[in-house]
């Protein structure tokens, strides 16, 4: 329990809870949201509950461009963070400089397998709490595509978000998310010359009580692009959710093996 102040508007009352300076006006900060506060207002005291944060308030977008150069992929992303992602990632990254905040931010950025090289980054808005957090880096990848006679083969699947968090079948107690969460990740990769798509996985969508997850695959002139949207609905899963949270994730998993 602790003491913050309140500001009124109209009917809606926000939270000025100065414990986390990285939380941007208008929101409560992480650990206090859903939780009920006891406010001091016109000589009386009334409860009001702090709100959960809709997961687009805390949306994440990452666009990268990708082409094909002696069978290395070579790309370049634009990666942005709102609400308590940007919050979070920026008290991770703290004062970090040079070889270790390079090394952070390839953590970060990085995509397919342990033979990410990040060639280099630009950092925005590190010290704007009202404007996202943008990360702009070039990167190349090698080991990652196959080729097979004259087929080549590849997984727009960079990023696998969700897939580690599966509930183990034996836990009792409740599992709470820090926040709730939204990614849009678009994959844009230049077909290359004299090559065209003989395959494209299908496009696939589930929405339940608990995510929503959307995916879906492109062709125009000599492009694919590949788009990957999923969204939490549900802060914290009681036990009756865990076996539909893990059928969604294994679902989901599932997709992220689909290959062009």
């Amino acid at each position: 329990n602790h003491m913050i102040a309140t500001y009124k508007k109209g009917n809606e009352y926000i939270f000025l809870d100065a414990t986390d300076k990285e939380t941007r006006y208008g929101i409560p900060t992480g650990f206090i949201q859903g939780k009920e506060a006891l406010v001091y207002e016109n000589d009386s005291y009334k409860i009001v509950k702090v709100p959960i944060v809709a997961p687009e308030n805390n949306l994440v977008t990452d666009y990268v461009k990708l082409k094909i150069e002696n069978e290395k992929i070579i790309g370049s992303g634009n990666l942005v963070f709102n609400g308590y992602n940007r919050s979070d990632l920026l008290a991770q990254l703290g004062d970090s400089a040079n070889k270790k905040r390079f090394e952070m931010i390839k953590s970060i950025v990085i995509k397919g397998n342990n033979k990410f090289k990040l060639l280099n980054f630009n950092e925005e808005n590190i010290k704007d709490r009202d404007m996202p957090y943008k990360i702009d880096y070039q990167f190349d990848l090698d080991n990652y595509l196959i080729k097979i006679d004259k087929d080549i083969y590849i997984n727009m699947n960079l990023d696998t978000n969700l897939e580690q968090l599966i509930i183990e079948k034996d836990r009792i107690a409740k599992y709470e998310l820090e926040f709730l969460t939204a990614s849009v990740g678009t994959y844009e990769l230049e077909i290359p010359q004299n090559y065209s798509v003989k395959f494209l996985p299908k496009d696939f969508t589930i929405d339940n009580e608990l995510v929503l997850a959307n995916f879906k695959y492109q062709v125009k002139e000599n492009k694919i692009t590949y788009t990957a949207q999923i969204s939490q609905k549900k802060i914290l899963l009681e036990k009756t959710d865990f076996e539909l949270w893990n059928e969604t994730i294994k679902k989901i998993k599932t997709n992220y093996g689909e290959t062009i």
